[in-house]
C-alpha cells in the first residue's frame, strides 16, 4: 500500500472537523483536521478507536480469463446468459450527470423492499457526502439496464490507491411477484460485477473489493450475502477502520457519546454493503 497526503473527505465541518480517508491516503500535516476517519487499512492504528472491517479483495493483475476463472459454475453461467439477454452495463461520471439523483431515489426504494434491514439501509446512504466523494473524482457509479431501458442494478464504488471499493448497491428484485423477473435482475447483478471487475482492471486498478464480509454465524440474511459475493472468487481479509483524533481537540472528543453512535453507523455500513 503507498501511503500518501490527500485532501480526505468532510463528514462534519462544524465544531469539529471530520474527514474520512481510504486505504492509503492520509491527512495532509498542514491541513489536519480535528478526527479522522481511516477507512480499510491493514493494521490497526495506535491511539484510534479501531474496527475490524472484513472484505474480500481479488486481484486484478491477471488476465481476463484469469478473472473468468474465479468465477463457480453457476455465476459463470448466469454472466454468459446475461450477456445473451442483452443486459447492458451504463457508467457515469457523477460529478456531471443527475445520475446521483437518480440513484438515490432508487436506493430508496430498494430499503422499502428489505423490511428486515430498512431503518439501516434508510441512513446508509446520504446523498450529500456522495456529492462530496463525486466532487473529489472518487465515486464511480454504473449501473445494469434491461432490454426496455429499465434500469436493474445500481453499483456505486469509492476508487483511491489503486482500489475499487463497492460502496453501495440496489436492485429491486423483491418488488416483482414474479421469479423470472427475479431470476432476470439476479444475472444483470452479477453481469454488472463481472464487467466492473473487468473494466476497473483495464484502467489500471489492481484490486478490486466487494465492499464488505460478515464474520458472523447467526445472521442468516448476510451469511446469504457473503455466499454471493464469494462466487466471484476473491481472498476474505480482515482490515481496520480507524478513527483517530488528530488535533487536541479531537482527542478530547473522540470518546463522546455521539461520536460512538457514529461509529455503530459505520459498522452497520460495513455490514450490508
Amino acid at each position: 500500500m503507498n501511503i500518501h497526503e490527500s485532501d480526505g473527505i468532510v463528514s462534519r465541518g462544524w465544531p469539529i472537523t471530520i474527514k474520512n480517508y481510504w486505504f492509503g491516503q492520509r491527512p495532509k500535516k498542514h491541513a489536519l483536521p480535528d478526527i479522522a476517519r481511516l477507512n480499510g487499512i491493514p493494521e490497526p492504528l495506535k491511539g484510534a478507536i479501531n474496527i475490524e472491517a472484513w472484505t474480500l479483495l481479488t486481484d486484478l493483475a491477471g488476465t481476463d480469463s484469469d478473472l473468468m476463472a474465479l468465477l463457480d459454475r453457476d455465476t459463470g453461467k448466469q454472466v454468459r446468459r446475461a450477456e445473451r439477454e442483452g443486459i447492458l452495463v451504463e457508467r457515469y461520471d457523477c460529478r456531471h450527470s443527475n445520475i446521483l439523483n437518480d440513484f438515490f431515489m432508487f436506493y430508496h426504494n430498494f430499503a422499502e423492499s428489505k423490511s428486515e434491514a430498512r431503518d439501516v439501509l434508510e441512513i446508509s446512504v446520504k446523498l450529500h457526502m456522495l456529492k462530496r466523494i463525486a466532487n473529489s473524482g472518487m465515486l464511480k457509479v454504473t449501473r445494469a439496464v434491461g432490454r426496455d431501458g429499465e434500469p436493474l442494478v445500481y453499483r456505486v464504488y469509492i476508487a483511491a490507491d489503486g482500489r475499487v471499493r463497492g460502496h453501495h448497491s440496489a436492485s429491486l428484485f423483491r418488488k416483482t411477484q414474479s421469479s423470472e423477473h427475479r431470476h432476470y435482475v439476479g444475472r444483470a447483478n452479477r453481469y454488472l460485477h463481472v464487467q466492473n471487475m473487468l473494466y476497473f482492471k483495464h484502467q489500471g486498478y489492481s484490486q478490486y473489493d466487494m465492499g464488505g464480509w460478515y464474520s458472523g454465524k447467526d445472521n442468516e440474511s448476510l451469511l446469504r450475502i457473503n455466499r454471493f459475493k464469494e462466487a466471484f472468487g476473491g481472498k476474505v481479509v480482515c482490515e481496520y477502520d480507524a478513527i483517530y483524533g488528530c488535533t487536541l481537540l479531537g482527542r478530547c472528543l473522540l470518546p463522546v457519546r455521539s461520536l460512538y453512535r457514529e461509529i455503530r453507523d459505520s459498522v452497520s455500513r460495513l455490514m450490508i454493503r
